[in-house]
């Protein structure tokens, strides 16, 4: 059993589960911004991590983020913590991932997704999630 010294996230979404995980393992919280990659967080040389996501599709942000953390020096500790794994991977970068829902989704990049072709616009879910919602 592993007693993590910090729980680890990055934002938007995965902020209050790993606030909470991390409240639970009476462990500190920290989150990495992976759009400036930076960690404004006094995480130490040693320090045990563990990084707790909301869901990984293509796992560039998950990546950074742990790269982040090693860059501190910092030990990224197995598994990594997910509810939903839409890449399907049960390793990244040599860690465990331990994920409520393990289900491999299909990304097409834009050239070639076949629904765009057939007429269908691309959106991403998250930030038009009420208007995907609406019937």
């Amino acid at each position: 059993k592993i007693k993590p010294d910090w729980i680890i996230t990055y934002p938007p979404f995965g902020l209050a589960l790993a606030y909470a995980f991390a409240r639970e393992n009476r462990a500190k919280f920290g989150y990495v911004n992976t759009k400036t990659n930076v960690c404004n967080f006094d995480i130490k040389n040693g320090d045990k991590v563990i990084v707790v996501v909301d869901d990984i599709y293509s796992g560039e942000s998950l990546k950074k983020t742990i790269n982040i953390i090693n860059e501190m020096n910092a030990k990224v500790e197995s598994p990594i913590f997910t509810i939903g794994n839409f890449f399907g991977t049960k390793k990244l970068l040599g860690l465990d991932v331990f994920s409520v829902i393990s289900e491999k989704g299909n990304l097409y990049p834009k050239d070639n997704c076949p629904m765009c072709k057939s007429g269908s616009k691309a959106v991403l879910p998250r930030p038009n999630w009420n208007s995907l919602m609406k019937k």
